[in-house]
């Protein structure tokens, strides 16, 4: 038998994706994050001479908050641009996504533009070629906050209340280990486990049609020799499933 069907398939930017990659509306973002040919891009070089970051020093792209805790973050951790930021604080309470008005303080969002619930991972993965010395390199921070999440529990559960607001924190001295594992990524997700500590799954952390997740970033090179030029080019990993249905408890 030979049969003939109609069929859409469409490759499109970025932004008009199933899971859509936009640029955030977050101070700092500037020229640092934009697209090339449709695609999200993340650039800390210059066209007037600036190659990078500096050594020993900060860099911040969108809000974050200190309170925020996640997977790998130290104690004191801290933002450089949150809501107690002398003479330019974020709004809300610094997080990359304000739910009360929908301010958006992200360096980049990553949208739900499909018709299903989903589970989504985002994390970040250097380039085999990326070049480094032993214990050279930097920290990277990702924290995303959900505009809503699949929390069929009362508006004043911890994950509710924190727009399910989570922070990465991801080493990048050694080029040769991946960082694309769920523990070292922004996890939202139904088998995440619940706020109360119980480590039960089903909490309800993962993103419906229509949300999104709106993301910051912080390079940190202070605890890290980074003498001289160090590479650290990668490629941000977005895993997007659909969310599978469990109960909540």
């Amino acid at each position: 038998m030979t049969a003939e069907r109609d069929g859409t398939l469409s490759v499109v930017d970025d932004s008009n994706a199933l899971v859509a990659l936009e640029v955030g509306d977050g101070r700092g973002v500037g020229e640092i994050v934009g697209t090339n040919s449709g695609d999200l891009e993340i650039d800390f070089t210059s066209d007037e001479g600036g190659q990078g970051v500096n050594d020993n020093a900060k860099y911040q792209v969108g809000a974050m908050n200190d309170d925020a805790q996640g997977d790998g973050l130290p104690s004191d951790f801290e933002s450089i641009y949150d809501d107690d930021t002398a003479g330019y604080p974020a709004a809300g309470d610094g997080r990359p996504y304000v739910a009360g008005d929908g301010t958006d303080q992200s360096a980049f969002v990553v949208r739900n533009q499909t018709d299903s619930t989903i589970d989504l991972e985002i994390g970040y993965v250097l380039d085999d070629d990326s070049e480094t010395q032993s214990d050279a390199g930097a920290t990277l921070y990702l924290q995303g906050a959900a505009s809503d999440i699949n929390d069929s529990s009362s508006d004043d559960s911890p994950s509710k209340v924190d727009s399910a607001t989570a922070t990465s924190a991801i080493d990048l001295a050694d080029p040769t280990v991946k960082q694309a594992q769920p523990l070292q990524a922004l996890s939202f997700n139904d088998g995440n486990p619940g706020d109360s500590g119980s480590g039960s799954p089903g909490q309800g952390e993962s993103i419906p049609s229509g949300e999104a997740v709106y993301v910051s970033l912080q390079v940190d090179t202070t605890d890290k020799d980074t003498t001289g030029e160090q590479i650290l080019d990668g490629s941000l990993v977005i895993n997007a499933n659909a969310a599978a249905e469990q109960g909540v408890e």
